[in-house]
């Protein structure tokens, strides 16, 4: 999961958000995009708002459209700028240091064609 932004006013710390575990369903991994940004950009009020009733969250995580308009739930996004976008990947490596993640590499998996 990654941070991505238009504008440098709105780039993160970090651009990796997450990395999550591949076994999980489609439905927790939007679960939990969803919780990352509700944590990470709204006020404590508007966290206890979005914990007691999630319809509160005017950013929900979705599942990518791909053509014609059907959902795919190998891509999910959050938010508005900058914004979580969650996607299943392919040979995820780190090949520098441990914690440098201009070093993480991966293989982006292709939207499906649904025609």
């Amino acid at each position: 999961m990654t941070w991505e932004w238009v504008g440098d006013h709105a780039k993160p710390e970090r651009k990796i958000a997450a990395i999550l575990n591949p076994h999980w369903s489609p439905d927790r991994v939007r679960e939990y995009v969803e919780f990352i940004y509700a944590n990470s950009h709204y006020s404590i009020s508007e966290q206890i708002a979005y914990a007691k009733n999630r319809s509160f969250n005017p950013y929900p995580a979705e599942f990518m459209p791909v053509r014609g308009g059907v959902q795919w739930q190998g891509q999910i996004i959050c938010g508005h700028n900058p914004w979580l976008f969650a996607r299943l990947v392919d040979n995820l490596v780190a090949t520098g240091e441990s914690d440098d993640e201009d070093k993480v590499v991966w293989t982006e998996r292709p939207k499906p064609d649904f025609r």
